[in-house]
């Protein structure tokens, strides 16, 4: 009977590592794809093209190329999720059943965190010539955006895009529903932002450079008077 009862013991042992080990990974994987589908069918929807139609009728390789885009993107995105997950977001996240007033605040708490740290460090990648050179240059190499050019960056500004997403749990401990729900909208949206769909403000920035920093919500361009539209 004890045999029995440490085997089940070490089972379940075993069964919750395994689990704890990979959460990170298939909690992003399944942001990653459910996002990049989403944004690919809301432009369908709205017959709007996901890529530049012209480059995908001219040229063999733009599609190839932009799978291996997708795919190098998605594995860095998952390294520097689980580097970010067992280093800090894991110690902010639970499963708490808190009243829906409390987590309506919270999540606006967090939203505001997030574009403050995302506006800042967006436009100091613009306004410091040396990260503008060597890091987000590389995402202004289109000025007329389709909404897969969402992944035209490099390694700075894909470490850049999962801490400032992460960052504000240090300062408000979420739902992990509502946290993942934050994350989906704000992945599918980078994609649909690269369009005309939701807003002009992001295809602006790509004409401006210098103006329309922020991701979803203006407020930081208004505040600090970087804000232009159409």
């Amino acid at each position: 009977m004890d045999c029995t009862d440490g085997t089940i013991h070490t089972n379940v042992g075993a069964e919750t590592f395994l689990y704890n080990a990979f959460f990170p990974t298939v909690f992003i994987f399944k942001i990653l794809v459910s996002s990049t589908l989403s944004a690919f069918f809301i432009c369908k929807l709205f017959n709007k093209p996901f890529m530049n139609p012209d480059l995908y009728a001219k040229h063999k390789t733009y599609l190839m190329d932009k799978i291996n885009t997708v795919v190098g993107v998605g594995k860095q995105v998952i390294l520097n999720y689980n580097v970010i997950y067992f280093s800090l977001s894991q110690y902010h996240l639970h499963d708490e059943t808190l009243y829906l007033p409390t987590r309506i605040l919270n999540v606006i708490k967090f939203l505001f965190i997030l574009e403050l740290i995302a506006y800042w460090y967006h436009r100091l990648s613009h306004v410091i010539s040396y990260i503008y050179k060597h890091s987000h240059s590389q995402h202004h190499a289109n000025i007329d955006v389709y909404p897969i050019d969402f992944l035209e960056f490099d390694f700075a500004d894909n470490v850049a895009q999962t801490l400032y997403i992460n960052l504000p749990l240090y300062f408000v401990p979420m739902n992990i529903h509502d946290y993942a729900m934050i994350y989906y909208i704000y992945a599918t949206c980078a994609f649909l932002i690269h369009s005309d769909i939701i807003t002009k403000d992001h295809m602006i920035h790509h004409r401006r450079f210098k103006y329309n920093y922020s991701l979803l919500f203006p407020v930081f361009d208004i505040l600090f008077g970087t804000y232009i539209s159409e």
